[in-house]
């Protein structure tokens, strides 16, 4: 029998993974519980994660100006 690898979540910022990175500091599964677990969530938890995405890209879009030399 072979031990499932550690479920790493990618980079790309999505609901799917940002709810991954939060599971991930209660649980060391491997990517099957955790797809189970987000299976099973309420769509509203699902939604909140789609906000917050939307949140950190909104304010990473923002361009600040640049500091001037004097």
């Amino acid at each position: 029998m072979t031990k499932a690898k550690k479920f790493r979540p990618s980079k790309a910022l999505t609901a799917y993974n940002l709810c991954a990175k939060d599971w991930l500091k209660t649980n060391s599964g491997p990517r099957d519980d955790f797809r189970s677990y987000y299976k099973a969530l309420n769509p509203s938890v699902i939604l909140s994660f789609e906000e917050q995405v939307l949140a950190i890209k909104k304010a990473s879009s923002i361009v600040l100006p640049a500091a001037t030399v004097t």
